[in-house]
């Protein structure tokens, strides 16, 4: 007699179990709404370490995703484009946190960072180069006897410490990585600095579309792909929001 009521007792907590738990997985899912369809657009060339992200990201992706390149005005045109089309979750704008930042305060923009929801999902530190003949072993060597590139943009930076122009230049890791690994250029110090890349939408998409795009990006950005593509580019995983 004991038995049976125990093994009534058992059952009635599975079913109860099983229940709760069928219960939790439906209002899990009953509030997130992927779509199936999204466009990214990204506000740079093709080639740049913000088209490159949307392009690995979207390939994990599980739905459909259309890349665009809208660029200009520091990366202010593509997000106005984004900004102004509808607030639905199918619209993201891939783009340096940076830009995003400074697109406001320079009249490009108008909407504010408060007016967008993102996720950063890489970054590439600052680091101090010479030239891979250069005498210099530390940046306590350096002083104030050399000359530090000025140019603006990363290229003529990296062309004048090559000819010897200038002893040292600072840029982000991902823009020299190339050169780092062909030991045409070495790095004397990886400063606390540098730039953060992410994914950013309009803020006033509904909760549950909100959190399906959240799944969908945090499942791309923990793939094995992507994290190839962050040690081969000299990138580092970030704060996920």
């Amino acid at each position: 007699m004991k038995k049976k009521i125990l093994i009534i007792i058992i059952t009635a907590v599975l079913i109860t179990a099983a229940a709760v738990l069928f219960f939790l997985r439906e209002r899990l899912f009953s509030n997130v709404d992927i779509p199936s369809q999204i466009t990214i657009t990204v506000a740079w060339n093709p080639g740049s370490v913000a088209d490159d992200i949307a392009r690995v990201v979207s390939g994990d992706m599980d739905t459909q995703v259309i890349l665009q390149n809208i660029t200009g005005a520091n990366g202010a045109n593509g997000l106005n484009a984004v900004f102004n089309a509808p607030h639905d979750g199918t619209n993201l704008l891939s783009t340096s946190l940076s830009a995003f930042l400074s697109a406001e305060p320079m009249g490009f923009a108008d909407s504010k960072p408060d007016d967008w929801t993102w996720w950063l999902v890489a970054f590439s530190p600052a680091v101090i180069v010479v030239a891979a003949d250069s005498p210099y072993e530390s940046i306590n060597e350096l002083g104030n006897l050399v000359q530090a590139d000025t140019s603006s943009g990363s290229s003529p930076a990296v062309n004048a410490v090559l000819r010897g122009e200038a002893d040292f230049a600072e840029l982000l890791r991902v823009e020299v990585i190339h050169l780092l690994n062909s030991g045409e250029l070495r790095v004397l110090e990886t400063l606390d600095f540098g730039e953060h890349y992410g994914l950013f939408v309009p803020a006033g998409v509904p909760a549950d579309r909100l959190s399906g795009l959240e799944n969908l990006i945090e499942s791309a950005v923990a793939s094995e792909a992507f994290a190839v593509f962050l040690n081969d580019n000299g990138l580092l995983a970030t704060e996920f929001r």
